[in-house]
């Protein structure tokens, strides 16, 4: 199955243990709208993607699906 927008910033929010409610609120958008958002029923402005991508600490190549890997989950490696 292809992830989707919707898909791969609700998977980065659980991985972080934030509730929809509360990424709703802090990108500025009601729970329905970010439901609808994961979903994939609603196209967020580019801006606003930015902004998850910002409350979550991921990169917009995650969440656009150009990279597999949501790089700040990625365990760290010793130097």
């Amino acid at each position: 199955m292809k992830e989707t927008l919707g898909l791969r910033i609700r998977l980065a929010r659980t991985r972080r243990g934030i509730k929809q409610a509360e990424l709703a609120d802090l990108i500025g958008v009601s729970r329905n709208a970010m439901s609808l958002i994961e979903k994939g029923t609603s196209d967020p402005a580019f801006s606003r993607v930015q902004r998850i991508a910002e409350v979550l600490k991921t990169s917009l190549d995650y969440l656009g699906g150009k990279k597999d890997e949501d790089s700040e989950m990625k365990p760290a490696t010793a130097a």
